[in-house]
């Protein structure tokens, strides 16, 4: 039995007429009628029963319109994605978005066209930590990343453009007394507890945070947290106070105040649109040309 007797059976099944479903499926009646009873002989099975005025199928046969028509609706799937693919398309595209992150007007503003001008593609976009963002840009699960410059600087199979330069700073419970700061100097928090992400989810946010410490002239208490999500948390419940940035998700949360730095510190915070160069999914330069041109109107305006 093949994938041209299982048509066959599903359109006689459907039509319950042999020669409406030999007319529809561009055949002749005797050549329908042997194929139904060459199946019926490889199942050693009874599909349908037949008499001069009706056709109607058996219980088995009932059972197997529905299960072969889920199959054939598989296999038709399956081959016009085969056939995208030869042809040079390959219509899924995953974005990992890092935590805490707002996906950013341009790349918000890039999504509809790229699905409206392409129907038969797909987007998914995904949370990540620092480090599942890294790997999967990395290994290639992900086509498009958004994160902050500095935790892919050093990653030379990664290409990027920049989102955007929001202001950055810290974000602490509004009952917190120092509050009210108007911005952020690392001395006037020297008592208070830092909360860091975790070394293993990214190296580079630590260094930063330390480093901006201990060039006011201290070393902070830090309390280790295993992601952004968690950092947030703990910063709402008063734990300590967390680096952010203007446009976070959190940052709007009225149990937080947002304090920004009292000097920006540099490029590498930018928020970008990371790929791997290696990357070869044919649906990645489609979504880099809508984002540029997406990103060329912002400029215009």
């Amino acid at each position: 039995m093949d994938i041209r007797q299982i048509k066959y059976f599903l359109t006689t099944a459907r039509c319950l007429n042999f020669t409406n479903a030999a007319v529809e499926l561009h055949i002749s009646l005797s050549t329908l009628s042997r194929q139904i009873t060459a199946m019926e002989s490889e199942l050693n099975l009874l599909l349908f029963i037949r008499d001069n005025r009706n056709v109607k199928l058996t219980r088995c046969g009932e059972f197997l319109y529905k299960q072969f028509s889920d199959l054939y609706g598989n296999y038709q799937e399956i081959v016009q994605n085969a056939q995208k693919i030869f042809a040079g398309y390959n219509g899924r595209l995953t974005i990992g978005v890092l935590e805490e992150v707002t996906l950013g007007k341009t790349v918000r503003d890039t999504i509809q066209p790229y699905l409206h001008g392409h129907p038969d593609y797909s987007l998914d976009l995904e949370r990540r930590s620092f480090s599942g963002i890294k790997d999967g840009l990395l290994d290639m699960s992900l086509d498009f990343a958004v994160t902050f410059f500095f935790d892919i600087s050093s990653q030379q199979s990664l290409e990027y453009r920049i989102i955007s330069s929001d202001t950055h700073g810290i974000l602490i419970s509004s009952r917190h007394p120092l509050s009210h700061k108007k911005v952020f100097h690392p001395a006037d928090f020297q008592h208070q507890t830092f909360i860091v992400i975790s070394d293993s989810d990214s190296p580079a946010a630590m260094k930063g945070i330390i480093e901006q410490c201990k060039q006011a002239g201290f070393y902070p208490k830090l309390r280790i947290a295993p992601n952004l999500s968690t950092a947030m948390l703990w910063a709402e419940a008063g734990i300590g106070l967390a680096y952010s940035y203007s446009s976070s998700v959190s940052a709007p949360n009225p149990d937080l105040t947002f304090i920004p730095f009292a000097q920006e510190l540099g490029p590498e915070r930018n928020l970008v649109l990371a790929w791997n160069s290696s990357n070869t999914n044919p649906a990645l330069p489609v979504f880099l040309k809508n984002y540029s041109k997406c990103s060329s109107n912002r400029t215009l305006k």
